[in-house]
């Protein structure tokens, strides 16, 4: 389960925890340390940290290690970052300071570029190779 406020997990988690279901919860890079608080008491599974503010774009890792570094201290849970992350050169650099990269929008967006073509689970095998590769340091 991805992406409910823990302020409305409680009935949800009354069906999922017994089931085995994480409950991961989304941290804002303008997640203050009162809110992170609540967010790790909630969460089970990892901390998924989103790059970006607003619509999915891409921030610079270098931007996100603070909160990356803080989120840290605050949980033993592993911690992801995503949105707007798309070239492997992007997910090297995340790769670095998380524990996980999360490619979601850019490979339904390169599907939808791709997906007619003659090749096109070839080229798909590659492009998430290549992500994959980025992820070894």
């Amino acid at each position: 389960m991805v992406d409910l406020p823990p302020e409305e997990a409680d009935e949800l988690r009354t069906f999922t925890d017994p089931r085995g279901i994480d409950f991961i919860t989304l941290m804002a890079p303008t997640t203050d340390d009162r809110r992170l608080a609540r967010i790790v008491t909630t969460s089970s599974g990892f901390m998924y940290y989103i790059s970006v503010t607003g619509v999915t774009g891409t921030k610079e890792p270098e931007a996100a290690a603070w909160d990356l570094r803080r989120i840290g201290k605050a949980t033993d849970l592993p911690v992801a970052v995503g949105f707007g992350i798309s070239t492997a050169a992007q997910v090297r650099k995340f790769a670095a300071l998380a524990d996980g990269v999360v490619i979601g929008s850019a490979f339904v967006k390169w599907i939808a570029q791709h997906g007619q073509e003659k090749d096109f689970l070839q080229q798909a095998a590659a492009y998430a190779r290549e992500l994959k590769e980025a992820t070894i340091l």
